[in-house]
């Protein structure tokens, strides 16, 4: 365990530093310059080292104190968040394995997977009217001193903790969930099961250890999202955190104090994901083990229901976006403001006078155009990157692994906020944001698949015809992953949507009166206590659209998958 550390440790604080200097660069690059671009990145780059990250020109203080002061909110709601998410996460996925293909199942199963589609700071604001509002248990919002009351500090921060949770909960249930049904299929399960034990104390004494190392292989990962994601969670809950300050920075212009700021939030990021590997050091996940899925009989992708009932939703939303472009039931009208249901217009009006119904079509529409282009660039970008890495092998594959792990470590915000004093934010930013950020994740599943290709009886053979290793690869390895493909890009379309209503939602995506999910739930935050209606609806559309998409690229993965239907392909990680 104690290697495992090390070495996590290690690679983690390499990839922070590099993750860093990428940051500084951006920053130098795009913003003003009294000396040439090599000279302002090295000079800039020695004084962060020491410990200097400049003065603020708005705040008049140095940028670290300032940094450091607010940390002392965000850390600590950063790490309630992720303690949070394994208490839910891992208990209902362990009740969803155990009770596979019972009403518990299907009820445990279905409630992560909304949790897992829903964006943070939707939940915040649900929270904020359950909680607060309707029970009155928890403040709304603000934050006390620790040093005054360190229990209302506390209090404050439990709604926001919750809300970057429940995301992360969902999806270590569902991690938790496949890979104990997974391991209840092993020889070792059955062979005690002819002992005399019942499945389920088979699973509890035995499948239980050997599933946790599956189920938290991505857990490092997952926390670093999650302590990106308390940027935009700190706004809802007007938290004195590094969120607002970095939002704050951002209007007001200071790029000394974005500049810190965005290095204090790859920290954060940094030590989340270290927590993450602690976590699954203590819990063993850090031995060898096989992580293959059991294989079993599966249907085609057009047989299961979930791919089915995804496709018929995200039809049924998609539609009248598309008809949105051209056609648009109610123009806007101020006099109209924040109307009631009615036969005419079926679901009210939002507090500008426009008909929520048409706002809704027209924000379904834009956030599947600007995931579909973002995409597309991750495909078109990513296959080729992975295809490059698998094929040179060697130094050249791990150099450019490392590149992706240090940009997938960069939260689309933090680049976001770095682009947006030089390229504005709108529309095409985002998209071309979303694709850049996609583009390592893309790589990295086409380069693992095709790696697990490389160790096929046919790749072997083909080598011994004569074909050289790129040339096997191209011909042998390369068109066995298509399936691999369409699910991952399936999957990045539901988290590019996502994505793109957090940027929106902070302003850094689409702007009025261009339509969006992100940007309707930001107006409705405002006069969240006043009009709640006007948050639940957009939030609703956006969680029935990503869980549906999700559906939709969980069955083709384990649809296409060779591993799956029992034949002798590869499986690869998807």
């Amino acid at each position: 365990m104690t290697g495992f550390l090390l070495r996590r440790i290690m690679g983690l604080a390499v990839t922070f530093l590099v993750a860093a200097g990428l940051v500084l660069l951006v920053f130098e690059a795009v913003g003003p310059r009294a000396l040439p671009l090599s000279a302002g990145f090295i000079n800039a780059l020695l004084a962060a080292v020491g410990g200097d990250l400049g003065t603020s020109p708005t705040q008049g203080a140095p940028v670290l104190a300032l940094v450091l002061e607010r940390l002392w909110v965000t850390l600590p709601v950063t790490g309630l968040a992720m303690a949070v998410s394994l208490a839910l996460g891992l208990p209902l996925g362990t009740i969803a394995g155990l009770w596979r293909g019972t009403l518990v199942d299907r009820v445990v199963t279905g409630v992560a997977r909304i949790g897992a589609a829903g964006p943070h700071f939707w939940f915040g604001m649900l929270l904020v009217l359950l909680f607060a509002v309707t029970l009155r248990l928890l403040p709304p919002g603000g934050f006390v001193p620790w040093q005054e009351d360190p229990a209302a500090a506390f209090r404050a921060l439990m709604l926001p903790a919750l809300a970057l949770a429940l995301p992360q909960a969902g999806r270590l249930a569902l991690a938790m969930r496949d890979a104990l049904s997974d391991v209840q299929d092993r020889d070792f399960m059955l062979a005690a099961r002819a002992r005399g034990m019942t499945a389920r104390q088979a699973a509890r004494r035995h499948g239980i250890g050997m599933a946790m190392p599956r189920a938290l292989a991505g857990l490092g990962q997952q926390f670093g999202v999650l302590a990106g994601a308390t940027l935009i969670v700190e706004t809802v809950f007007f938290l004195p955190g590094l969120g607002r300050l970095t939002l704050a920075a951002l209007a007001e212009g200071d790029l000394a104090l974005l500049r810190g700021a965005a290095i204090a939030a790859l920290a954060l990021v940094a030590i989340a994901s270290l927590a993450g590997e602690c976590f699954r050091a203590v819990a063993g996940a850090w031995r060898q083990t096989d992580h293959a899925k059991s294989i079993r009989p599966s249907q085609g992708p057009l047989s299961r229901r979930g791919f089915r009932v995804g496709l018929i939703i995200v039809f049924v939303l998609a539609a009248p976006g598309f008809l949105s472009m051209f056609w648009t039931p109610f123009a806007a009208d101020t006099s109209a403001a924040v109307l009631p249901p009615d036969m005419v217009r079926w679901l009210g009006t939002d507090a500008t006078g426009k008909d929520m119904l048409a706002a809704l079509m027209a924000g379904v529409i834009t956030s599947l155009l600007i995931a579909l282009f973002a995409v597309l660039i991750a495909a078109v970008a990513g296959v080729a990157l992975g295809v490059i890495a698998a094929a040179l092998g060697g130094a050249g594959d791990w150099l450019l692994m490392r590149l992706c792990a240090v940009l997938t470590t960069i939260p689309a915000l933090i680049l976001a906020i770095a682009l947006a004093p030089h390229y504005g934010a709108n529309a095409v930013s985002a998209t071309l944001l979303l694709g850049l950020v996609l583009v390592p994740v893309m790589a990295r599943s086409v380069r693992d698949g095709i790696c697990a290709g490389q160790a096929h009886g046919s790749m072997a053979a083909a080598r011994l015809a004569g074909l050289g290793h790129w040339a096997a690869t191209m011909r042998h390895v390369v068109p066995g992953i298509g399936g691999l493909i369409v699910a991952r890009a399936l999957a990045l379309f539901a988290t590019g949507i996502v994505a793109e209503a957090a940027l929106s939602f902070a302003g850094l995506g689409a702007q009025p009166p261009t339509a969006s999910l992100g940007l309707m739930l930001a107006v409705a935050r405002e006069q969240l206590l006043q009009f709640p209606h006007l948050a639940v609806m957009p939030g609703a559309v956006l969680v029935v659209l990503v869980a549906a998409l999700n559906a939709v690229a969980d069955a083709l993965r384990d649809g296409l998958d060779p591993a799956l239907r029992g034949h002798g392909g590869f499986h690869a990680v998807a």
